[in-house]
């Protein structure tokens, strides 16, 4: 799936991005599934993108796939409506009779880098001298991930500044008239399915 839309950021030179599509019931609500791209158990694709990072390899994208530079940086200023294409990953869902998918699009929140992923979530127990030891002998043990600041100081000095979010100000999605904002989602169709 392709999501091309029009932006304009108020007060603002970029925007951080989040994208959704769901799947809905016929009577709207969001169908649950265990997902691979994220623990929200959504029915759907998702994307994320940095307005700035717009940029597209002509010669690698495609009609429905998008294929960002990356490293070219294209800020946005006071009043400039832009197209942008947002590449979603790839999803396969069936939509029946009276089913519908809706989009979501919000801002980017910003994780701080002191927050503990990984050790920080679960105890984990190592031998306090970090390495192996013979069975049967008294050995002293370092839990990390039991509390906040249970990591070794050599975790905590890798640590790198949680950077600023782009997003301030007011974010507008321009569609309609000449502004061909659109939603493209590929379509195969299997006779032995109905």
């Amino acid at each position: 799936m392709k999501l091309h839309l029009w932006f304009e950021a108020k007060q603002s030179g970029d925007m951080d991005l989040s994208v959704k599509v769901e799947k809905l019931s016929a009577d709207g609500r969001a169908l649950l599934d265990v997902s691979i791209n994220e623990d929200t158990g959504v029915r759907g694709t998702t994307s994320l993108l940095l307005i700035s990072a717009r940029a597209l390899d002509a010669t690698r994208s495609t009609e429905t796939e998008p294929y960002l530079l990356q490293g070219r940086e294209q800020m946005l200023d006071q009043g400039q409506v832009v197209p942008v294409d947002i590449g979603l990953w790839p999803s396969a869902l069936r939509i029946h009779a009276n089913e519908s998918i809706i989009v979501t699009i919000a801002p980017v929140t910003v994780q701080s880098t002191d927050l503990d992923t990984g050790t920080g979530i679960a105890n984990i127990r190592l031998a306090a001298n970090g390495g192996t030891y013979e069975g049967g002998v008294n050995v002293s043990f370092l839990d990390l991930g039991v509390t906040t600041g249970s990591d070794p100081p050599y975790v905590n000095n890798q640590r790198i500044r949680t950077p600023p979010s782009p997003n301030r100000g007011t974010h507008v999605i321009h569609y309609g008239g000449h502004y061909d904002s659109h939603l493209l989602v590929p379509v195969a169709s299997n006779s032995s399915h109905k």
